[in-house]
């Protein structure tokens, strides 16, 4: 391998701060791991401002909603090759 797990998962982590930076993320967070056939899957979830959750507001909560995604680094060149919806489960 050429990445270590930390690598990977500090890659993954700048790569969505900065392809999602107009969209006003924050909390960004690992979620998952997993290293498959030369390609990390680094699952990370993060809240976005319209991902407001009225009911967690009204309880009191901070009222965001968190969304996840799985970013696919290719172990060889440490660069994304993907990013894809994760459900939450």
């Amino acid at each position: 391998m050429n990445l270590d797990t930390k690598e990977a998962v500090a890659l993954a982590k700048s790569w969505v701060a900065d392809q999602l930076s107009a969209e006003g993320v924050q909390d960004i967070g690992l979620e998952e791991v997993k290293f498959e056939g030369g390609y990390w899957h680094i699952t990370l979830g993060f809240s976005r401002p319209w991902d407001r959750n009225n009911l967690a507001v009204l309880a009191g909560g901070r009222g965001l909603a968190r969304s996840y995604k799985v970013i696919v680094i290719s172990d060889d060149s440490k660069k994304v090759v993907e990013m894809r919806n994760r459900e939450a489960a």
